[in-house]
């Protein structure tokens, strides 16, 4: 029997959500950590909350997950890894509408029959998903990437070339920047960061990081989310990797 974990969506980001249900809008929360992944939030939350207090609803969902909310289509979508048959996992994008707590998209992106290792405090749904001009970009790590529609919920593509070696599972999120999204894979057996596009998963670039390839493996390894900043008006996306912080232009 499959666990149950009911995800709490708090009123705190009121003003966001009132702005994201147009499904042409762009999101107001559309990556790990918000806009520009800063953190920050341009409207009043609630200090404080708990049951009967700042609380909108509450949603109960399947399986497993360690993804932050993003908004995208008048819903908040978070990724869940759901026990099937034997040890199998179904990897999947799950879409919340924000007004009611209903449950609107259950999407399965991957069926794992054997889920490579994880650490027992991790996730193979950890990352977070990214929102890029009304799709919504989840890495699943080795397990591979996909894209659905956020109105529809409609599997737009899947991508299972970066098949590395994490030892203790995923933990970088996508990023989104312009039509694309850019995540590293930072594993024990190759180091390299990569950029998708967003309109197909087909590699625009990739960027191989071999500074840590005289290490043992398990120092090899990363788990940071990249950042994009301007600097001279020339867009660049930081990575932090094992032994070192990596940029690199963000023009090509």
């Amino acid at each position: 029997m499959s666990k149950f974990w009911a995800i709490a969506w708090v009123a705190l980001a009121a003003g966001l959500c009132a702005g994201a249900d147009p499904v042409g809008d762009p999101s107001p929360w559309g990556q790990f950590r918000g806009p520009g992944g800063q953190g920050h939030i341009g409207v009043p939350v609630p200090k404080v909350w708990g049951e009967g207090k700042n609380v909108a609803w509450k949603a109960p969902l399947a399986g497993k997950g360690l993804s932050s909310p993003v908004l995208a289509g008048g819903k908040a979508w978070v990724t869940a890894a759901v026990p099937t048959m034997g040890a199998g996992l179904s990897l999947r994008l799950v879409g919340v509408d924000l007004r009611s707590g209903e449950v609107k998209h259950e999407v399965e992106l991957f069926a794992i029959p054997k889920p490579p290792p994880l650490h027992a405090r991790n996730s193979p749904a950890s990352p977070t998903p990214a929102v890029v001009g009304g799709r919504l970009v989840a890495s699943f790590g080795s397990d591979g990437v996909g894209c659905v529609d956020a109105a529809t919920g409609k599997v737009l593509w899947r991508n299972t070339e970066f098949k590395v070696d994490y030892e203790s599972g995923p933990g970088s999120s996508p990023v989104p920047y312009k039509d694309r999204v850019i995540f590293p894979c930072d594993a024990a057996d190759a180091q390299f960061v990569v950029a998708l596009d967003a309109a197909t998963g087909k590699v625009t670039w990739k960027t191989e990081r071999p500074g840590a390839n005289k290490k043992a493996p398990n120092e090899r390894r990363a788990f940071s989310t990249p950042l994009v900043i301007t600097v001279d008006k020339q867009d660049q996306v930081v990575v932090p990797g094992a032994l070192r912080v990596q940029l690199r232009s963000g023009h090509r």
